[in-house]
């Protein structure tokens, strides 16, 4: 019996290898029902009675993040679902969720609905960047990083909350930032500036303008305290301040979009 159990786990492990090639190469194609064979693939090593690692998850979900579909968030939920309950019956830590199919999940949410999650979704999104961190504790390996926050960031960026995105965007933005003083793996960069930034500039709260401004200084001077933090304000975060100003109805705001300007081209030339 232990040697006809040996040899199942090998054929098994054997087989999860060529299963992962394949869901590999399939992440990698243009093939438009890849999704639908990924998860046929992945429903015959379950009906065999096998519980494929996380790893293999990760492949599938990673498929269904990148389609843009409306049901794809909820594919790769459903997915991070079944995950836990395996882990929890069997105690094998190879079912622990990765951290990477949070992150997909996250990028399922913020491609979904024609690249205009509700609100609804965007909370959703935070709501999974909150369960790593309470997971954390026990799975370092699901502790929250940039990459994780920056998505989490983009979605609440693409939301049709135009009241309260922005402010919510800020918040998570000061909050990396008190963090990132113990733990480094959630230091913000351009990219998470950028879309605060942006989220501001399409928001209808009040003063917008003076808070994307404020930010880009933040930036400047995070970096001239430290060169090594990636943050550094690019062309793209000049430019939609300088927009913020010129959209704006404040007396004074042509001006303050002129020499944000002068301060660019300045800041540009020295390099």
């Amino acid at each position: 019996l232990k040697e006809s159990s040996a040899s199942q786990e090998h054929d098994f492990i054997s087989e999860e290898k060529s299963y992962h090639i394949v869901l590999h190469a399939l992440s990698e194609s243009q093939i438009a029902d890849a999704p639908e064979i990924a998860d046929e693939l992945l429903t015959n090593l379950l009906r065999q009675g096998f519980h494929p690692s996380s790893d293999l998850f990760n492949l599938v979900i990673s498929i269904w993040s990148q389609t843009g579909r409306k049901e794809a968030s909820k594919k790769c939920i459903g997915y991070l679902e079944d995950l836990w309950s395996y882990h929890e019956q069997t105690g094998e830590d190879r079912l622990v969720p990765m951290r990477s199919s949070y992150i997909s999940t996250i990028h399922a949410i913020s491609r979904s609905f024609f690249n205009r999650p509700e609100k609804e979704q965007a909370e959703k999104a935070e709501a999974l960047l909150e369960e790593m961190e309470a997971k954390r504790v026990l799975y370092k390996q699901l502790a929250p990083n940039t990459i994780a926050v920056n998505a989490v960031l983009n979605t609440w960026s693409k939301s049709r909350v135009w009241y309260g995105s922005a402010r919510r965007c800020e918040q998570i933005l000061e909050r990396m930032i008190t963090l990132c003083k113990d733990r480094p793996e959630l230091k913000p960069d351009t990219t998470s500036f950028n879309t605060v930034i942006d989220t501001l500039s399409k928001s209808k709260e009040k003063y917008c303008e003076k808070r994307a401004e404020a930010l880009l200084e933040q930036m400047e001077e995070i970096c001239n305290n430290d060169p090594s933090l990636n943050c550094r304000p690019d062309q793209v975060s000049f430019n939609v301040v300088i927009n913020c100003w010129a959209q704006s109805k404040v007396p004074g705001a042509a001006r303050r979009a002129t020499a944000i300007l002068k301060h660019m081209a300045k800041r540009f030339q020295e390099k």
